[in-house]
């Protein structure tokens, strides 16, 4: 009942949550809520870190919200410039090969300004972490910086699970539980119950002529 009175009381336009700043994904979901467990799951190459970087940039640069990002594949070099061509609008190609114009540098220069005023994209790009290791990492940034607004982890079959007996991947074991539920949800992320994203790539074969991301 104090949930649904604070939520009466709080002005909004629907939206509850952190705003993943898809309308329709919104009205589903009325926002990405306190301690949901959201998984997104796709083929590989079908932009699931492409879509999870959409909902970092909403949340951090339109909400103020801090962010915490577990890219088990990706190093943090790379999620930062993906991000960087994204929120300057400059072509990713371009920044890779440094072949840059005054006015793609003017967008890049201004883009980063805001990131470093800002400074609420944390990333860990530590390979092979356990539910265990993510939820104490996700209580230590939490400490450490007041709080996290959303977690994102990239990707979930990545993470190992010591419980087996040769230590292997969540995607060589059927997901054992999803990981007693990825850590218990970070186990609310220090004290703070946020939404936790984790990313899963599908082994599904993709069938003739079905259509990909342009």
């Amino acid at each position: 009942m104090a949930r649904i009175e604070q939520l009466f009381q709080q002005p909004h336009d629907g939206v509850t949550g952190v705003n993943t700043g898809y309308d329709d994904l919104n009205k589903k979901t009325a926002g990405l809520q306190p301690s949901d467990l959201i998984i997104v799951a796709a083929r590989p190459s079908m932009g699931k870190t492409t879509f999870a970087m959409n909902l970092v940039e909403n949340a951090a640069m339109l909400q103020d919200k801090p962010v915490l990002i577990f890219s088990l594949e990706m190093p943090s070099e790379q999620i930062m410039m993906r991000s960087l061509a994204s929120l300057s609008r400059v072509d990713q190609t371009k920044i890779r090969t440094g072949q840059l114009d005054d006015e793609d540098w003017a967008r890049i220069s201004g883009t980063m300004g805001i990131l470093l005023e800002k400074r609420n994209i944390y990333i860990d790009d530590s390979s092979g972490l356990t539910p265990t290791e993510v939820r104490s990492r996700a209580r230590r940034i939490a400490r450490e910086h007041g709080g996290i607004g959303l977690i994102m982890i990239d990707y979930l079959q990545l993470m190992r699970v010591p419980a087996l007996s040769d230590n292997r991947t969540l995607g060589n074991c059927r997901n054992l539980p999803l990981a007693e539920s990825t850590g218990e949800r970070t186990e609310r992320a220090g004290g703070g119950a946020v939404p936790v994203e984790p990313f899963s790539g599908t082994t599904c074969r993709q069938t003739p002529g079905q259509l990909r991301p342009a």
